[in-house]
């Protein structure tokens, strides 16, 4: 037996104004923060425009190598949506579009999943680290972190600023993680 038209529409209106209540205190709260994105230098996996919710809680926990994040750029304060590479206390290189931890080459574990560039024959497409952003000055690596230290590239090489030019990022300067971006 189904249950009565208004009964229905009174469990969903409560439902609704539960939800906006919880997500009101953790606006609030600062556990969630509304952003949007200005800027190509995370594209396609974040395009500009795109409107994210900053999980916060992720200070609470260690970050994990091709989280996405959001941190403030330690050169002015601006925020910043970058892909963590590069873990505390290891050994960071980019060569040839690769990118090298502790003398290992790791591959972008999306690049399969997602068209990130052009094909080559059957190859899959990968993210493709290029060692600078166009204009931008090149801080040469190997880049060692400290164990305070994280090391963050946009996936849209060519044009983002990141590490690259910043150098390793101290951990400090990462406010969350935006919900649902992988």
């Amino acid at each position: 037996m189904h249950s009565p038209l208004p009964y229905r529409a009174i469990r969903y209106a409560v439902g609704v104004l539960t939800l906006s209540l919880i997500l009101r205190t953790w606006v609030a709260m600062g556990l969630v923060e509304p952003v949007t994105v200005s800027g190509t230098s995370m594209e396609p996996a974040v395009p500009e425009g795109s409107r994210l919710v900053i999980d916060r809680a992720v200070l609470l926990q260690t970050l994990d190598r091709w989280q996405v994040i959001v941190l403030r750029s330690p050169v002015d304060g601006q925020l910043a949506v970058k892909r963590v590479v590069g873990l505390p206390g290891e050994r960071i290189d980019l060569r040839e579009g690769k990118l090298i931890v502790n003398g290992k080459i790791e591959h972008h574990p999306l690049s399969k999943k997602r068209t990130w560039h052009r094909r080559v024959g059957d190859q899959p497409p990968e993210v493709y680290y290029t060692p600078r952003a166009a204009g931008q000055p090149l801080r040469p690596g190997p880049w060692e972190l400290s164990e305070t230290e994280i090391f963050v590239l946009g996936d849209n090489s060519p044009v983002s600023i990141d590490s690259r030019l910043w150098g390793p990022v101290p951990a400090r300067l990462v406010l969350g993680v935006p919900l649902g971006v992988r």
